[in-house]
Order: structure tokens, then sequence, then C-alpha cells
């Protein structure tokens, strides 16, 4: 009997444990979103190590950010945009700016991963078919297409 307890309680911490990291795992997916995710492969890519401080500004801004509008949110109870809106002056075109812009990167972001999952497609193809590798252009934009 003592068994089942002790297996229980061990499921308890392990299911508490997941559960204190839940929140994170969501941050982090919406921090590092498909946008970073493609610009890090492009500038890992093209640029190797040299980039290395722009990405630890990045994240040093980030976790300023998501800070300080964490603890604005606890103590308020507004979302930042809801507050740009009500207290700054021209605090509607600016949520409305700040929302388009949003839109507008993950739009990008979104067709970068289309392209990289359009290129793995077409390698694994390519990898089985050997003439395929004549049309590559054509194929990939197909793959995209559909």
């Amino acid at each position: 009997m003592k068994e089942s307890t002790q297996s229980k309680s061990l499921l308890g911490k392990i299911i508490a444990l997941i559960l204190g990291f839940g929140p994170g795992f969501f941050a982090i997916g919406y921090t590092i979103g498909t946008g970073s995710v493609t610009s890090m492969i492009v500038a890992g890519s093209k640029f190797g190590m040299q980039l290395l401080w722009v990405l630890f500004l990045s994240c040093l801004f980030t976790g300023v950010l998501m800070f300080a509008y964490g603890k604005f949110a606890l103590v308020s109870g507004e979302t930042a945009l809801h507050a740009f809106k009500k207290h700054i002056k021209f605090g509607k075109p600016l949520a409305l700016l700040i929302i388009v812009g949003v839109t507008f990167g993950q739009w990008n972001s979104l067709m970068g991963i289309l392209g990289i999952s359009s290129n793995i497609i077409f390698e694994i193809l390519s990898n089985n078919f050997s003439g395929l590798q004549d049309h590559k252009y054509g194929i990939v934009l197909g793959i995209a297409r559909r």
C-alpha cells in the first residue's frame, strides 16, 4: 500500500512541477515565435556568432518589457493596449498602430516558416527522387501554394 501512496505523491509532485512551469512555457512560446526562429536561422547562417550581442539585447529588453507589463497588468488590471488607449493622449492611434504592426510581423513570420517548410519538404522529396533537382524553384513554390 505504501508504494501506491509514494507513486501518487511522486505523480502529484511531477504534476505540480509541470503546472508551476506551465505558464512559463506559454510565455516562451509567445516570445520566441516563428519570426524569431526564422530570423535567428537566417542570421546564424549568414553571420555565425557575430550577432550574439543582438540576441542578448533582444532577450534583455523582452524580459524587461514582459516583467514591466506583467506588473502593470497585475496592479492596474488593464492590458497594455487598453492602458495606451485610456491614458495616453493619442492612445487610440497608437494602439491601432501596435495591432497593425504585430499583425504584419506575424504575417511575415508565417511566410518565413512556410518557405522553410516548403524547402524541407522539397529536400525530403529530392533525396528520394533525383530528377526533381532540375525544377527546384517551381516545386518549392508549388509546395508552398498547397
